[in-house]
């Protein structure tokens, strides 16, 4: 099995309705680090859900929620640190609406 370091999600503001970020194309995909930074001046929250291939985010597949990230904080996410996401399986997340909260995730998908 071939193993490749890759980036899962470049730098990108979140949008403020449920948007998938990444879909695992492999066999499956471990996160190694997941980053949100606050830019704004006001707290925020942010969710993000671990989707298994061909499911909808719901509160059963929900790892962060409603996570504050504070002005100017960077949070490195240690609740998706490590998690496995199995072929089709997604990545997929939520902020306020004028937020200004910037992820970016890396990993490794197992081909």
């Amino acid at each position: 099995m071939a193993s490749i370091e890759t980036v899962l999600i470049e730098s990108k503001t979140l949008e403020d309705a449920q948007t998938d970020q990444y879909t695992s194309t492999g066999v499956r995909t471990r996160i190694h680090k997941f980053t949100l930074t606050n830019q704004d001046t006001i707290a925020r929250a942010v969710s993000v859900n671990l989707i298994p291939s061909g499911g909808s985010a719901a509160a059963s597949n929900l790892i962060l929620k409603a996570r504050n990230i504070l002005p100017g904080q960077t949070y490195e996410c240690p609740e998706l640190v490590g998690q496995l996401l199995a072929s089709g399986g997604k990545i997929s997340t939520i902020a306020p609406a004028g937020s200004s909260v910037t992820c970016r995730a890396s990993g490794v998908e197992i081909a």
